[in-house]
This record gives structure tokens, C-alpha cells and sequence, in this order.
């Protein structure tokens, strides 16, 4: 009852349709742990945790002008950076594909490696539609599925979540270093209950 008037965490008068970075915490609803444990301060990544790691992954491919940078699945939510880079899509709108957009993907650095970045036709109108938020949620609903599938069919995930706008370096080095050091500080996390 109360989760219907849940305040929403999205920054009153901010252009969302802006390119940017931006720092993301989703969380499993009620903080339950699925997907796996913290031991010798890293993270230890069961089924469900591998699960949500993969189809964080597979943002980038679903979504053209989405990269990702540093991210960490925790025992009950997951925190990354995801970069929108809405002049890669207006390179990628140009319906003669230009050679500059063709011969230059983009690489991607990740936590697990490198993904190349390809060019994919997407229209004006469906690039500015509230790409962030379309990401998660298809984010969320993939990886629910594929939990449910793994016979676990009580998994949810908490309704919306928290965004910070990355400012500048400076933030974004901060936050990459929260990012990274999540797993050994998981005895003082908030959402360790």
C-alpha cells in the first residue's frame, strides 16, 4: 500500500533526454539477497547474480548510444555508470549510414572486459524517448524472466530506481572508487539488513 506513494528519485527539471552519465542503484525488493554472498570482501556471484550481470551486459547491445562503465552486482541490488551518447545516435539516424559512423564503433570498456559498440538504425523519435529509463526497465524485466526461469518465481525487483547525475571527472572518479569498493565495505552497506 505504502509503495504507491513511494517519492520518485528522478531529478525535478532535468532533461533526461540529454546525453550523460549517470550513477544507478536498482534494488531486489524488500533487500532479499539472490544473488549471492560477499566473502573475503568480493562479491561471490551465484546463478541469479550471473544472470543479472549477463543481462546487464546485454544493454549495450539492445541499446545503441547506451555504454556502460564500472558497475558491481551486490547480494540484493546492483550499482553501475551508464553513459547515454545521444550524438552516437544522431550518427547512427543518418539513413546513409556515414562512413565515419560505419568504420568507427565504439569500444566499450566494462568491468569484465571490452564490448564493441555497432552502429543500429533507430529513429529521432524513439532515441528521445527516455532511453535511461527504457534501459532499466527492459533490464528488469529480462532478468526477472530468466531468475523466474531458473526456478526462482518470488524474484522481484524493488518499483523504480535511484539515478545521480555524474557531474564532472571528479564525481565520476568518486563514484567509480564507491563502485569498486562496494563488496568490501558490504558490512556497513545500508542495504545490508
Amino acid at each position: 500500500m505504502l509503495e504507491k506513494y513511494r517519492k520518485t528519485q528522478r531529478m525535478s527539471g532535468f532533461d533526461y533526454s540529454n546525453s550523460g552519465s549517470y550513477f544507478i542503484t536498482i534494488c531486489v525488493k524488500d533487500r532479499l539477497e539472490y544473488f549471492g554472498e560477499i566473502f573475503n570482501k568480493k562479491m561471490i556471484l551465484n546463478k541469479n547474480g550471473k544472470i543479472a550481470q549477463k543481462q546487464w551486459l546485454w544493454l549495450t547491445h539492445n541499446f545503441p548510444g547506451i555504454y556502460l562503465d564500472n558497475f558491481v552486482i551486490m547480494p540484493n541490488h546492483i550499482h553501475g555508470i551508464i553513459e547515454i551518447d545521444y550524438d552516437f545516435l544522431d550518427c547512427s539516424d543518418n539513413r546513409s549510414f556515414t562512413n565515419q559512423c560505419r568504420d568507427n564503433p565504439r569500444v566499450v570498456p566494462t568491468r569484465t572486459g571490452f564490448l564493441t559498440q555497432t552502429v543500429v538504425h533507430t529513429s529521432v523519435h524513439a532515441r528521445r524517448y527516455n532511453l535511461l529509463s527504457k534501459a532499466i526497465n527492459a533490464f528488469k524485466t529480462t532478468s526477472s524472466k530468466l531468475i523466474h526461469l531458473k526456478g526462482v518465481p518470488k524474484f522481484e525487483w524493488q518499483r523504480s530506481f535511484y539515478d545521480h547525475i555524474v557531474r564532472d571527472d571528479r564525481d565520476l572518479m568518486r563514484i567509480r572508487s564507491y563502485i569498486e569498493n562496494n563488496p568490501a565495505n558490504w558490512g556497513t552497506d545500508r542495504n545490508n539488513h
